[in-house]
């Protein structure tokens, strides 16, 4: 059986608003994305964009992506965006937000998990569909639910990547429930006077899985023709007091890049 590990963040905030029409961790998700246009902006000049944790996406997709293309779970669609200069690119997402903030690139409303036939139809097929990150906020259940509507959009020449992020190991759990929740206690009480009105909030972000648990569940439906990995030290940064000391890229090495954040899964329908 397949684990689904909850992934808990930990946040200091003045307020928390629980919105019922949805799950915590999809909510959990659109706060951190929030739309804020001064900052999101930037994102659209390339010098600014190739210097975020998105390029190592890009420079991947750009040398495999091809013919006409669909994002799945797009978000403000920045990185559809710069790949649009290149190829044909549909980008979709569920957030009206994210949907009316981006005006540089048309992002359609689209829910994978909640779709019909005549959506899948509507939507039409593709030579590649990549996924940049949702996975981490689906149950098993609903893994296996996009999978079978991702198998419906394609056809057997289509190439599919999917980004998994979400990545489960000893250390990462540790670091995300062991130093994360110590810091952000350390910072509130050490700063209690800046911090007085706060409140440490333990938010559901997600589930990690093993390698293997989500290659289990990939294999009842696509074939996987290769791994990419890469952002071997991004997992590391979660932590205050890594980032504080820039140890991460020696943890990178102590650790034998054994802590991917980007694999990439290339799959094919069987």
């Amino acid at each position: 059986m397949i684990k689904e590990r909850n992934w808990y963040k930990y946040y200091l905030i003045k307020d928390y608003k629980h919105h019922k029409k949805t799950s915590e961790r999809l909510e959990s998700t659109f706060d951190q994305l929030k739309v804020n246009k001064k900052k999101d902006n930037l994102l659209f000049n390339y010098n600014y964009f190739n210097n975020t944790h998105l390029q190592p996406i890009y420079d991947y997709l750009k040398r495999k992506l091809h013919g006409n293309c669909l994002s799945i779970g797009s978000g403000k669609a920045h990185l559809e965006y710069h790949l649009s200069k290149k190829f044909k690119i549909l980008p979709t997402d569920i957030n009206e937000s994210f949907i009316n903030y981006n005006k540089k690139i048309k992002i359609k409303k689209f829910n994978i998990l909640n779709c019909s036939s005549k959506d899948i139809k509507k939507i039409g097929k593709f030579d590649c569909i990549f996924i940049p990150n949702i996975e981490y906020l689906f149950t098993n259940k609903q893994l296996k639910k996009f999978f079978t509507n991702l198998k419906k959009l394609s056809n057997k020449n289509t190439d599919i990547f999917f980004c998994f992020r979400s990545r489960y190991t000893f250390i990462i759990n540790i670091i995300d429930h062991i130093i994360c929740p110590l810091e952000i206690f350390s910072t509130r009480y050490i700063k209690f006077i800046k911090y007085k009105s706060f409140i440490i909030k333990k938010i559901h972000h997600g589930f990690r899985r093993k390698d293997k648990e989500i290659e289990k569940i990939i294999k009842n439906f696509f074939l996987i023709k290769s791994i990419y990995r890469d952002m071997f030290s991004l997992e590391y940064k979660r932590s205050i007091l890594f980032r504080m000391l820039k140890i991460d890229k020696i943890l990178k090495y102590i650790f034998f890049k054994s802590h991917p954040y980007l694999n990439i899964y290339h799959l094919k329908k069987i």
